[in-house]
C-alpha cells in the first residue's frame, strides 16, 4: 500500500508530528483531509481541485523470497 502523507518528528524532544504530503502521487481529492484524527482542526487542508490531478506511479520495492534451505523451525 502506497501513502500520499506520512508523519514525521518535530520539535526538539521529538514528541511533536506534522503531516507531509507526496505531492507527486496526491491527486487531491481530500480523503487525507477527512481521515485526519486531530480536532477541532484537521492538520491536513486540501483546496480540492475541480479536476483530479494525474498521480505517478510511485516506485516499487523487489520482494525477495526468504530462504527455504533450512528446516521448518519447529
Amino acid at each position: 500500500m502506497y501513502s500520499r502523507n506520512h508523519i514525521f518528528a518535530y520539535g526538539t524532544d521529538g514528541d511533536l508530528f506534522i503531516p507531509e504530503v507526496n505531492n507527486d502521487i496526491c491527486v487531491g481529492c481530500g480523503a487525507c483531509e477527512y481521515a485526519c484524527p486531530t480536532i477541532p482542526y484537521k492538520a491536513i487542508y486540501v483546496d480540492g481541485n475541480v479536476v483530479h490531478l494525474d498521480a505517478e506511479k510511485p516506485e516499487e520495492e523487489e520482494l525477495k523470497a526468504p530462504s527455504t534451505e533450512e528446516d521448518f523451525p519447529f
